[in-house]
């Protein structure tokens, strides 16, 4: 029959006391990411070292509580930056000019970030603050690249409102867009101009995903493929009918195509939530 019976004399744990959880602040920076990314977990930790520990020291039980932990943002490089990569749907090419049958067709900011909201709030994310990037490098895109870009490309230092910021994870969002591109170009000293303009919104994101930090860089896909417009067979029609037609082919290709420009977008949206998790954030 089992019988149980005090112990004078055990070992000492080998996970910290409470003496040393509170005289040793440091210990806080050997959390997990996924634990430090969460002020939530930080809070419950503390409750367990003021709590939960009581029955691991060696002397007296203190009267005072332990002293709170709080999350330091700068205790360790490595838990709380994320160099986070560009995750490729989309060719993340287009242009515009010159004689166009077909009008080129670009996600705007509001579409985009509608698709990025929805998805992050899936996970758990909530992408409805506010944050600004200070003194990044910001790329500056050549519209008149026809050919794709080889070498890196040209930047300046300057301030960056990003598009979403969740406060719990402390990570954010920037959807390079094809405005985003045709502003940055404005920030070289280039003074060639061109009756086309080319918009390479991939090695833009490429270029702006080096110079930041704990921030998902996505892109316009631009997945419109003009040969899919068929413009209509006018036949006798008059004038008015004739453009009535022309302009319900237009609808019908641009609705088309802004669909597959979106999904792509989405399966980027996807992937990086799928590699947060794999990284333990969420």
């Amino acid at each position: 029959m089992l019988s149980v019976k005090p112990m004078s004399v055990y070992p000492l744990p080998a996970y910290p006391t409470q003496d040393q959880a509170a005289n040793d602040p440091e210990l806080i920076k050997t959390l997990p990411l996924r634990f430090s990314a969460r002020p939530a977990v930080i809070s419950a930790l503390a409750a367990l070292i003021s709590l939960g520990l009581t029955g691991c020291g060696t002397g007296p039980i203190p009267e005072e509580p332990a002293p709170k932990l709080t999350e330091n943002p700068s205790a360790s490089p490595k838990q709380s930056i994320l160099q986070i990569p560009v995750f490729i749907h989309g060719g993340g090419r287009g242009s515009y000019g010159c004689v166009s049958v077909a009008p080129p067709v670009f996600l705007s900011e509001e579409e985009a970030a509608q698709v990025i909201r929805e998805e992050a709030e899936l996970y758990g994310i909530d992408f409805s603050g506010n944050k600004t990037l200070q003194d990044i490098s910001l790329p500056v895109p050549d519209l008149n690249g026809f050919e794709a870009n080889q070498k890196p490309l040209p930047s300046v230092t300057g301030d960056l409102e990003l598009d979403g910021y969740d406060e719990d994870s402390r990570i954010g969002f920037e959807f390079v867009s094809v405005e985003d591109v045709r502003e940055w170009s404005s920030l070289g000293n280039s003074e060639i101009r061109s009756s086309v303009e080319v918009y390479d919104t991939k090695t833009t994101a490429d270029a702006l995903s080096l110079s930041v930090e704990n921030t998902a860089v996505f892109y316009d896909p631009l997945s419109a493929d003009y040969e899919e417009f068929k413009p209509p067979e006018f036949g006798d029609m008059t004038e008015e009918e004739a453009a009535s037609a022309y302009e319900a082919a237009v609808k019908d290709y641009e609705m088309r195509q802004k669909e597959k420009s979106l999904t792509e977008l989405r399966s980027q949206v996807k992937d990086f939530f799928e590699w947060l998790k794999g990284q333990g954030i969420i």
